[in-house]
């Protein structure tokens, strides 16, 4: 009997992924933590190791990763006796065994990863994992970088925010392309809240999984219970039922002059996935300018931040 491919659910930040997820896990054959954050830094770390020398350190990565600041906080929590290490012959198979270790604790049969860091690290994924189906989950980047401004992660300015959207979906889509097309999806977050049903119909078809229609009423109590404190602070849509409030925010909290200039920085990928232009705006010199300069210094701001870090 042959192992179900693993499912990688990518978007960028605030994009509506933890949502996405909570309705996807509610399926009885899919386990989906909460985040794991480890799988890219592993890989880098442990990469050269042959296949001949990993059984001497799975047991050292495998005690790396349980520990690991997202997995220690999955509940239920993976255990180290969970893991069979004589049956971890590589990186792959090794990862594979701590998600079916949780997959296992809440009796079912399949995994699938949610971690938005992910979303420009496709080559990695596909490079372990290369029958893995990949799920990208997309949201207007104007909507997306005005709810990134009220988190305490991410840039502090809306045309440096979109900038950062614009670069990971371009680099997503790219790589995704590359990939056949059975084993890559793009769902757009406001299709999801206006057509919750046909969209995870949908979904479910391209994972070959049953759909159940219990998937879109189950979600919000579990959210509570597994997101925590996190609830209030980034999450609290989770706990209302679906509505279209979270979309087409920029259209009524941004002016004219920011809807041209956020057309200018993102708007190939905006009209490539079908989203509207908005007002057209002539500008004022002096305000152009200053808008231009605000976005240039913020951005050389932020890739010199994490140079240093």
């Amino acid at each position: 009997m042959s192992t179900p491919s693993p499912i990688f659910i990518l978007g960028s930040p605030r994009s509506g992924t933890t949502l996405f997820s909570l309705i996807l896990k509610q399926n009885p054959e899919l386990a989906i933590p909460y985040e794991s954050h480890f799988i890219v830094p592993v890989f880098t770390k442990w990469r050269s190791i042959s296949q001949a020398d990993f059984p001497g350190v799975r047991a050292t990565i495998l005690e790396e990763i349980i520990n690991s600041k997202y997995v220690a906080d999955w509940h239920p929590k993976v255990l180290n006796d969970q893991i069979d290490l004589n049956q971890c012959h590589d990186l792959a198979t090794l990862i594979n065994q701590v998600f079916m270790a949780y997959a296992k604790n809440e009796s079912k049969q399949r995994w699938a990863d949610k971690t938005p860091g992910y979303l420009i690290h496709v080559d990695t994924l596909n490079h372990l994992f290369p029958e893995a189906k990949f799920i990208h989950l997309v949201r207007d980047g104007r909507d997306v970088s005005l709810s990134l401004l009220k988190t305490q992660f991410g840039p502090n300015n809306f045309l440096t925010a979109l900038q950062h959207w614009e670069r990971k979906v371009t680099i997503a889509r790219k790589m995704l392309a590359m990939l056949r097309p059975d084993r890559h999806i793009e769902i757009r977050y406001e299709d999801l809240i206006a057509s919750p049903r046909l969209t995870m119909e949908q979904v479910s078809h391209f994972l070959e999984l049953e759909f159940h229609p219990t998937m879109l009423e189950d979600f919000s109590q579990e959210a509570k219970e597994r997101v925590g404190d996190r609830i209030h602070t980034l999450h609290s849509n989770l706990v209302q039922p679906l509505n279209a409030s979270s979309c087409e925010r920029w259209k009524r909290e941004l002016g004219s002059a920011d809807q041209h200039l956020a057309w200018k920085i993102a708007g190939t990928q905006l009209e490539a996935l079908g989203y509207d232009r908005g007002k057209r705006c002539s500008f004022i010199p002096r305000e152009f300018r200053r808008a231009v300069h605000r976005c240039k210094a913020s951005y050389r701001w932020w890739r010199s931040a994490r140079k240093k870090g």
